[in-house]
């Protein structure tokens, strides 16, 4: 099976997902040049990896007009030095081969070096009319503010939980695949905020559940759950219960035993069974938002409201500590304590 990424990668604006507000400007862009006006010679597309810069500098390139073999792309992680850069400069002068304009897109841009910035300067800030640089970043705070300064700055929005969800679920019903909404927003959770990641996780799971040569699948929560080895949605529940109390209709907490006690029950079996901490710490606080939001089927106490607010709190300021620790789930582990004491 062919990578979905790959598969299902935007290839017109009309595709792209979750990027309307920067989608807008360059059609104006693009509309520019149609109209003989020349557009921004320098574009900066700052966000985190996965949410479509280098994409969308191809879908520009193209929608102006751009052939293929007039764009260059080029990984700057591979070209830091001076010398890579005194070779661009001069390169920029030739002409297009079929195109009014040469697109040079600059990928992970932060990794130039300091004198390679320097030597880019004088031609990114007059570059020829025929050229138009488009650099991608995901560390925005590493490009020097005299490159900035030189480019229209685009800020990627990373997508939300729900946005990646959805994108799951129509990529999936596309692939044969009916995939239920938990499942899906475990497989979103997974992806963190990355539609490369999300369609490659969905990619396992759409192999699996069509194994067999079979044309259609159903896809449970469950199923997500073995296949990418993340926590089971029981442990989640009854950690929730155990920091809220046995919540009405709920039995995962058995009476005799207290809240600490069964928390670090499930922490242990998070950390035995080698699952992704960070993923358990995001589905209990989906959990536990859930919980604060519903209006119906759960009878609410002040207190469990209150406590609901703590763990959260605590979730959040400890959740980006994991992986850092010698143990994984210690940051957890740390939050619970600090819930219970």
């Amino acid at each position: 099976m062919s990578s979905l990424y790959r598969k299902y990668r935007p290839a017109q604006f009309s595709e792209v997902v979750g990027q309307s507000h920067i989608v807008n400007i360059l059609e104006a862009e693009v509309k520019k040049v149609e109209s003989a006006a020349q557009p921004s010679h320098a574009y900066l597309f700052a966000g985190s990896r996965g949410t479509g810069k280098t994409t969308i500098a191809r879908i520009f390139a193209q929608n102006i007009g751009t052939a293929p073999e007039d764009i260059y792309e080029i990984d700057a992680a591979s070209n830091t030095s001076v010398e890579d850069i005194r070779t661009l400069n001069e390169a920029v002068y030739t002409l297009p081969l079929n195109s009014k304009f040469k697109v040079y897109i600059l990928d992970e841009v932060h990794m130039l070096s300091k004198s390679a910035f320097n030597a880019f300067l004088k031609t990114l800030e007059e570059p020829p009319k025929h050229v138009i640089f488009i650099l991608a970043t995901t560390e925005l705070h590493k490009i020097p503010e005299t490159i900035i300064s030189r480019c229209q700055l685009f800020h990627f929005a990373k997508p939300t939980v729900e946005t990646l969800k959805n994108h799951v679920i129509n990529v999936a019903r596309k692939e044969g695949v009916e995939m239920d909404e938990k499942a899906a927003e475990v497989i979103a959770m997974v992806g963190n905020g990355s539609y490369r990641d999300t369609l490659s996780t969905l990619q396992s799971v759409v192999g699996m559940a069509k194994a067999g040569g079979k044309d259609s699948a159903k896809v449970s929560l469950e199923e997500v759950e073995k296949i990418i080895s993340v926590p089971p949605h029981l442990l989640v529940s009854s950690f929730v219960d155990a920091v809220l109390g046995a919540r009405a209709g709920s039995e995962s907490v058995s009476a005799d035993s207290t809240g600490l006690a069964a928390g670090i029950s499930i922490l242990k079996k998070i950390h035995e069974s080698d699952m992704d901490v960070k993923i358990f710490a995001d589905l209990v606080m989906s959990e536990l938002r859930a919980f604060l939001l519903s209006e119906a089927g759960i009878t609410k106490s002040k207190k469990q409201v209150a406590d609901a607010i703590r763990m959260l709190e605590l979730l959040l300021a400890h959740r980006e500590q994991v992986g850092k620790t010698f143990v994984s789930v210690m940051p957890i582990e740390l939050a619970l304590f600090k819930f219970f004491v």
